[in-house]
């Protein structure tokens, strides 16, 4: 296949993230080995952008406003534009735009891919749920044959050559990292409860939360427990480089793209059956447990976190299952490739009957409604 010329339209695509479930700079910076990128994207990030040097300033197309309806018409606009001129082969949309958008999208000469969405699954877990399920309604009026055919694409990946495990991590404690967010307060209530029982192990938790703060000083563990705050990208690499374990204790899941991370840095996660950061975990890159209420998650969670404190042979063995394991499923080469693949697909359909592609996440990712 000739080099693509692909218009990759993202709103959320701020590269000074962490490491976000599908930010466009990161999927825009591994196509641009393989295609012609040009990336629209909104006004905030323009200095981050700038900052980075990843794209000539005619490669980026900046959509200012105060409002983020504005954003699609604006993104349509110049997609039309482009697709007259006969300047883009593929269109491929990024963020949950609403059906109207998509429908004049869908009308254009250019191939459409539609998905995965850059919402961030620690934000809002069904949001990109229900922006799949507008956009597929909307293909399908515009499909031949009815629906617009679907296929799954992991919308979580992460760079496994920017992190490389560090070997041993473990020093006088053992040190669990966690995710702090709203929809975690009241499992990151029960992991404060049983830091008392557990000698020998300090929690850091990525976040703020006054209330959690309180309690840990009320249990007496205030002194193995550091809330980091939101910290930039830099910062929470170094974190996870110094940890021993993550644990994401939300029945949701709470930050997918932070267990990608430790992982990829040979870190074992621990997290609770059911939820989208068990889904992206094996029985061989940590552990799973299977509650998330009242004592016996307590009971079971200590019993996890002194398996990982006195068996040094066994973190490390899982710290290395997890890295292959990201290697092998998540890693960004695995995604450009799917994408690449469907690029193919929709190219080839545009000879045929309009069957605009969605890639859709994979069936219950996003935990329940």
């Amino acid at each position: 296949m000739n080099r693509p010329r692909v218009l990759l339209i993202a709103a959320d695509s701020d590269p000074r993230g962490a490491t976000g479930p599908l930010h466009a700079w990161n999927l825009a910076h591994r196509l641009a080995e393989h295609c012609e990128i040009e990336l629209v994207t909104h006004g905030r990030c323009r200095e981050a952008i700038h900052d980075l040097g990843a794209f000539a300033p005619g490669n980026v197309r900046f959509v200012d406003g105060a409002r983020g309806w504005w954003f699609g018409p604006t993104a349509l606009g110049i997609a039309r534009e482009r697709s007259n001129r006969g300047l883009v082969d593929v269109v491929h949309l990024l963020d949950p735009l609403g059906p109207r958008t998509i429908r004049g999208l869908a009308r254009l000469d250019a191939a459409l891919v539609v998905g995965p969405t850059t919402a961030p699954l620690h934000s809002a877990t069904r949001l990109a749920d229900l922006a799949l399920v507008a956009a597929q309604t909307a293909l399908g009026e515009l499909s031949a044959g009815g629906k617009g055919r679907a296929v799954a694409i992991d919308p979580c990946a992460v760079d496994t050559d920017l992190l490389e495990p560090t070997g041993s991590r473990r020093g006088d404690a053992l040190r669990v990292v966690m995710p702090c967010t709203a929809a975690s307060h009241e499992a990151l209530e029960a992991a404060l409860h049983s830091l008392p029982q557990l000698d020998g192990i300090g929690f850091d938790l990525l976040g703020d939360d006054p209330a959690l703060q309180a309690l840990a000083r009320t249990l007496g563990v205030a002194d193995r427990t550091r809330f980091l705050g939101n910290l930039p990208a830099a910062n929470l690499r170094r974190t996870l480089q110094a940890a021993d374990l993550l644990l994401d204790p939300s029945p949701a899941g709470a930050r997918v793209d932070l267990a990608l991370a430790a992982m990829a840095l040979g870190v074992p996660v621990v997290a609770v059956r059911g939820s989208a950061t068990a889904a992206y975990t094996t029985s061989l890159t940590g552990l799973h447990l299977e509650s998330n209420d009242g004592p016996e998650f307590r009971w079971a969670l200590c019993e996890a976190l002194r398996h990982f404190r006195d068996d040094e042979a066994m973190r490390r063995q899982a710290g290395r299952a997890a890295r292959c394991h990201v290697e092998r499923c998540h890693s960004w080469n695995r995604r450009v490739a799917d994408v690449l693949a469907h690029y193919r697909t929709a190219l080839a359909a545009r000879t045929a009957p309009r069957r605009p592609i969605l890639l859709a996440a994979p069936a219950g990712l996003y935990g329940s409604a």
